[in-house]
């Protein structure tokens, strides 16, 4: 049965912010779930630092065959991850509701 890890965070990721969030992951990570979802609708702003641990994230979760997905992202966010071309790593999607479908399918 597949597991699923839902996060979901609120400020700015940023390089302050970033050891915390990178060790956020991690715990996630050490469970092996086959999807994290990342609830991103209360983050304000992600730097280059926090794309960098999500990437991270997305890597280790991808080699066991699993996925990472963005939900609720803002305008500013969105325009990044389609800048960066990493809505070719993972999905993103408007509610966690249609990232579960997503990580179900």
């Amino acid at each position: 049965m597949d597991s699923t890890c839902i996060l979901e965070l609120a400020g700015e990721i940023d390089l302050d912010s970033a050891p915390a969030f990178r060790s956020i992951l991690s715990e996630a990570t050490s469970h092996n779930p086959d999807h994290i979802i990342l609830n991103l609708s209360r983050v304000r702003y992600v730097d280059s630092s926090g794309f960098a641990a999500i990437l991270g994230t997305a890597k280790a979760v991808r080699a066991l065959g699993g996925s990472v997905s963005l939900v609720g992202c803002n305008t500013a966010v969105q325009r990044i991850v389609k800048l960066m071309q990493l809505d070719a790593v993972f999905g993103m999607f408007a509610t966690e509701e249609e990232a579960l479908q997503a990580a179900r399918a």
